[in-house]
């Protein structure tokens, strides 16, 4: 019996110290403020040198996100900084508020090509009608990303994402390279840039994109407070 006692009484030792040994690891919302440089980022484990350097991510303390990417710049009006907002949650997850761009281009059901819109050019030949074509094949629309918190100190940020790569690819945070988008003339006070046009040769890689899931590791370096 006192055999038992004892044996209960060690393991009761050992659980304990366990979990004190454990200590849990917060990333307070006072670390966050200031501007970030990205420095890095992988892609399934694989870092994309190409990705890096481009990127900046300004936050501030009143919750408000301020984004820049380099692949943005060369359009016209230089929409290279956009807004969001950010917060972190039970110091573990990063929520950035970010626009992004949805496919809503469709195939027809009799030859499963495109639908495109047309136009006649000054030699009067039908030729396709870029703008008017890819202002109905996207939506751009606002959504909340979650990223795992896997660093936060003084001087480095690293945080992680699992999401679709057109989800990622078609968003205004972390963009993509500029070849994949076009710039459009139209109206004043609309948008002057899209994802490119979708057509019968790149449709169902461009869907594929949004089905394919993968992990992206972002890594940023302070710049100022």
């Amino acid at each position: 019996m006192l055999m038992k006692s004892i044996n209960k009484l060690l393991l009761l030792l050992i659980v304990v110290q366990l979990f004190s040994s454990c200590d849990e690891v917060n990333f307070p919302a006072s670390k966050l403020s200031g501007t970030w440089k990205q420095v890095a980022l992988l892609e399934d484990g694989v870092e994309d040198p190409a990705q890096a350097n481009n990127c900046f991510l300004l936050f501030e303390p009143n919750g408000i996100c301020r984004f820049s990417h380099n692949a943005f710049a060369q359009y016209a009006g230089s929409p290279a900084s956009f807004y969001g907002t950010w917060s972190i949650l039970d110091d573990t997850w990063l929520n950035i508020s970010t626009d992004k761009w949805q496919l809503i281009a469709s195939v027809t059901s009799d030859s499963a090509k495109v639908n495109l819109a047309y136009k006649q050019n000054a030699l009067n030949q039908t030729v396709i009608d870029t703008t008017t074509s890819v202002l109905k094949q996207w939506s751009k629309y606002h959504i909340q990303s979650r990223f795992t918190i896997l660093k936060l100190s003084d001087n480095e940020l690293e945080i992680r994402l699992k999401t679709f790569v057109g989800e990622k690819k078609y968003a205004m945070l972390f963009a993509p390279s500029p070849a994949d988008f076009v710039e459009l003339k139209v109206d004043a006070g609309k948008v002057n840039y899209s994802p490119k046009l979708i057509t019968n040769d790149n449709y169902w890689t461009t869907q594929k994109e949004f089905r394919t899931l993968k992990t992206y590791i972002y890594r940023f370096r302070k710049e100022s407070n």
